[in-house]
């Protein structure tokens, strides 16, 4: 991981089922990063500040059940869509810090059940991301 800030002009992401994989700091100082997906990383705790991703549009988070605090997602700039899926852990007001991001267009909550999916959707006042055919669907 720590060798990532080298390729300079990485512009997609993935992670999955990486074992013993707990620190993404890397993730924070890739510049040209449009696009995020970490799926099913037990260990992760902590996302990195993602303040020098200043091209990151969208991010995909599934089954990360030690990632409590989404507070970082907030320091991603350009952030236009956020997906959250099997993240049953979560509260509908730990996406709070997402409130007001400026480009933020569209969030889906996976949150484990209706009530909570809709109570995140009332936080966020935004329409669902849109995931479309295993890809992203240009914004």
């Amino acid at each position: 991981m720590s060798l990532l800030p080298r390729i300079r002009t990485l512009e997609y992401l993935e992670l999955w089922m990486v074992k013993g994989l707990t620190d993404l700091s890397a993730i924070g100082q890739l510049p040209y990063l449009r696009y995020l997906f970490l799926q099913a990383l037990r260990r992760v705790e902590t996302l990195p500040d993602l303040s020098m991703d200043k091209e990151l549009r969208r991010i995909y988070i599934e089954t990360l059940k030690g990632l409590r605090d989404l507070r970082p997602l907030a320091t991603a700039p350009a952030l236009e869509q956020l997906l959250l899926i099997d993240m049953r852990h979560l509260q509908p007001k730990d996406l709070r810090p997402l409130v007001g991001l400026p480009n933020l267009k569209g969030v889906t909550a996976g949150l484990g059940s209706k009530r909570k999916n809709d109570a995140a959707e009332a936080l966020l006042q935004l329409p669902e991301a849109t995931w479309l055919n295993g890809g992203w669907r240009e914004v």
